[in-house]
């Protein structure tokens, strides 16, 4: 679990800056620096995958549901979907929604409008990517990110050209690291129980 200022600590002890000002200094040459590329800097970092760890799967409460059709004055139209759900507060984009527990099911049509989702069915079963937050992060995805910032902010802050090429290095390291760390979370599907047959 990380948070803005560790990253800062930790991309202050790569750039050799052991006498770094505190995040709190917010006049500090350094500090600006750093809240000028931090926004601009995770956001490239999290726009180079479709990142897993940041894929949600969940059920979302049946009683949280309205019934659109339920509400229709006589004469009324009926609705183009019979159900209005609000979306998870975490939620940043909607990968899929499914009849079944299980994610990978029978996608269904919806359609998105102001935060809400619309649906057929009475059950909601949604894939979406949620809100990054810092203290999500996984450990490899924080290397990577300080890597990446600290070689951002090398030149401005040192001026030292050997020390940004090693960080690029590193930085490189800790992406294909990141990357390897993520494949590994996609969850596999159990193998069916009669997939083998006896041998003859």
């Amino acid at each position: 679990m990380a948070d803005k200022t560790e990253i800062y600590n930790r991309v202050m002890t790569e750039l050799g800056q052991t006498n770094a000002p505190s995040m709190t200094d917010v006049k500090a040459n350094e500090v600006v620096i750093f809240n000028q590329q931090y926004d601009p800097a995770m956001k490239k970092l999290l726009a180079v995958r479709n990142w897993l760890w940041l894929e949600e799967n969940q059920q979302i409460a049946d009683d949280l549901a309205i019934d659109l059709e339920y509400q229709l004055e006589p004469g009324d139209p009926r609705p183009e979907f019979r159900y209005e759900w609000a979306l998870p507060d975490d939620c940043l984009q909607v990968k899929g929604v499914y009849a079944a527990p299980h994610y990978k099911g029978q996608s269904v049509p919806y359609r998105l409008k102001n935060q809400k989702i619309y649906t057929h069915g009475e059950h909601l079963y949604l894939s979406y990517v949620k809100k990054p937050c810092e203290k999500d992060m996984p450990e490899w995805f924080v290397d990577y990110a300080v890597y990446f910032i600290a070689r951002r902010m090398c030149r401005p802050v040192t001026g030292d050209r050997e020390l940004m090429q090693e960080l690029r290095a590193n930085e490189i390291e800790a992406m294909k690291d990141a990357l390897s760390a993520d494949i590994r979370q996609q969850p596999i599907d159990a193998l069916p129980s009669d997939v083998f047959i006896s041998g003859r």
